[in-house]
């Protein structure tokens, strides 16, 4: 993603979330009767702020659980075998090609 584009997309997420807030501002947000309010449905960018949280944090979480546990070492099925890189795969096996047999 180019720098003019990143800076664009943060920009257009920006203004997203104010507008966001100006609407909590502006419109009441009275469910009804029967419904608990708590203090934070009343708190302009509260639920914007915790939506932001949340997906910050399932990014970070997901980073480390991949590091600590699904990440593997290199060498972690055994060493690879030294005269594949080089093209001498043939020479290992006494000269034959693969698929060749000698009748």
């Amino acid at each position: 993603m180019s720098p003019r584009s990143r800076k664009l997309l943060a920009a257009a997420l920006g203004a997203a979330v104010l507008v966001s807030i100006a609407l909590e501002i502006l419109v009441p947000a009275d469910h009804g009767p029967g419904w608990i309010s708590y203090w934070f449905h009343h708190t302009p960018g509260f639920h914007a702020a915790m939506g932001f949280t949340g997906c910050w944090l399932i990014v970070k979480a997901s980073k480390l659980l991949g590091k600590v546990w699904l990440q593997r070492p290199e060498d972690y099925y055994g060493e690879a075998d030294p005269h594949a890189e080089a093209g001498e795969a043939g020479a290992a096996h006494g000269g034959e090609e693969a698929g060749s047999h000698a009748h």
